[in-house]
């Protein structure tokens, strides 16, 4: 499965001053939960160990995080509190759809898409990224699906 980088503005650095554009490794992919499915954009971040889901669109399909299963995060935006969860996943189309299930970290912080992260995601994917053509590749890997 290909799928295009995202395009998004950002204010110039201090860094780059000229870079107003940045495009990322974003790909759609559908959450299901016990309210129905939405289709979100989601990070691909190979630094996360985990997949974080914002509290926003947890609600949005009808998952809460269990306070039983409460954590701290350590991010590059510093320290969160989280709740885990299980939802499950559907991504690709037609005869190349595959769904699973994955225990998910809630955030509480108002980010606007789902950060893939290994746990969850990507231990089941294998990615290359193609920087120039801000495009990336995930194929099934040799791991099992959980059952969704």
């Amino acid at each position: 499965m290909n799928f295009p980088y995202g395009q998004y503005e950002v204010a110039p650095s201090t860094a780059d001053p000229d870079l107003t554009v940045v495009f990322r490794p974003v790909i759609p992919v559908r959450v299901i939960g016990p309210a129905g499915a939405a289709a979100f954009y989601g990070l691909l971040d190979t630094g996360a160990d985990q997949t974080v889901l914002p509290k926003a669109l947890a609600d949005l399909i009808g998952v809460t995080g269990n306070p039983a299963r409460a954590a701290t995060l350590l991010s590059a935006s510093g320290e969160m509190s989280v709740t885990y969860t299980n939802v499950a996943f559907e991504l690709g189309r037609g005869r190349g759809k595959v769904y699973w299930s994955a225990t998910v970290a809630i955030i509480e912080e108002a980010w606007q898409e789902v950060v893939l992260g290994h746990a969850g995601f990507l231990e089941y994917f294998d990615a290359t990224f193609f920087g120039v053509r801000r495009q990336v590749r995930l194929r099934r890997n040799t791991r099992p699906l959980p059952k969704s």
